[in-house]
């Protein structure tokens, strides 16, 4: 387990490196189109009227409501058996918590049933990938 996060670590690492590295070119922005009212004003404190640079509170929730549900749907074979895996570890923990401390063999039991479930969920969201990839 040691090992497989020290690996994680090296591969987030790795990944902040080659993205900070990427430049990033400025997008030319339009400036957002008032969703409210025509009756509504939206007004500096001097009086002047402007139009915020913000979405307004509820457009925004809708927004980022719609990228969940998106995201939920386009997640990779890998990043699947990984939320699995954190459930399943999750469950592990819960019933690892109930054992008496003189029950060392179950506990034992538990986290090698652990492991093997953990990496056979990996090794099957890497072959869904592979076939995933030839199409």
């Amino acid at each position: 387990m040691l090992k497989l996060a020290e690996q994680c670590l090296e591969r987030v690492k790795s990944t902040t490196t080659k993205l900070s590295k990427v430049e990033v070119q400025p997008a030319v922005l339009e400036p957002p189109k008032p969703s409210y009212k025509p009756g509504h004003r939206r007004v500096l404190s001097d009086g002047g009227e402007t139009a915020s640079p913000f979405l307004p509170p509820e457009i925004f929730q809708r927004m980022q409501i719609v990228e969940a549900h998106g995201a939920r749907k386009e997640l990779t074979p890998i990043e699947e058996a990984s939320r699995l895996n954190q459930k399943l570890k999750a469950t592990y923990e819960a019933r690892v918590a109930r054992l008496n401390p003189n029950q060392a063999m179950q506990k034992t039991s538990l986290t090698l049933s652990l492991q093997r479930q953990m990496m056979e969920n990996l090794i099957i969201a890497r072959a869904r990938q592979e076939a995933v990839s030839f199409y």
